[in-house]
């Protein structure tokens, strides 16, 4: 491109994150098994709940942050609103980060929303990833 197009290409981009996809528990980790979908709800039979999700195509991701709220956010616009219920339960840092996390800090009958938002090199935070509603149940505790 003429004038700089690239150069400007970069700088938006260095400016920007895009946050992860994929949010997802139905893949199970190291024995914990994942999430099975019921009457349109993911349900987590077990005392972990494993997470995994897709790094953006473009962006050195330095840190992943994992927010969890009580009970069920299932729009950005929902989890928006209730923003301050959600607290981050894990900072996974690398380069890059790992794109897994199993959260094993979950009570029995309790329904569950995560959202994951990334820091890229630059120090950018995305804005967050679609929500994950989980229902724990049967945890034995």
């Amino acid at each position: 491109r003429a004038g700089g197009g690239t150069e400007q290409d970069v700088e938006t981009a260095n400016s920007t994150a895009s946050p992860p996809t994929g949010l997802t528990c139905s893949i199970s980790q190291n024995n914990v098994p994942g999430c099975v979908s019921s009457s349109g709800l993911l349900v987590q039979s077990g005392r972990n709940v494993p997470l995994t999700w897709t790094p953006p195509n473009f962006g050195q991701i330095r840190k992943y942050y994992v927010r969890k709220a009580e009970g069920s956010f299932p729009t950005l616009q929902l989890v928006m609103s209730n923003f301050s219920k959600f607290t981050i339960v894990k900072t996974l840092t690398g380069t890059p980060p790992s794109t897994s996390y199993i959260d094993p800090d979950v009570k029995n009958n309790t329904t569950y929303t995560y959202v994951l938002t990334l820091e890229n090199k630059q120090k950018v935070q995305s804005g967050s990833s679609k929500p994950l509603v989980v229902k724990v149940s049967n945890s034995g505790r």
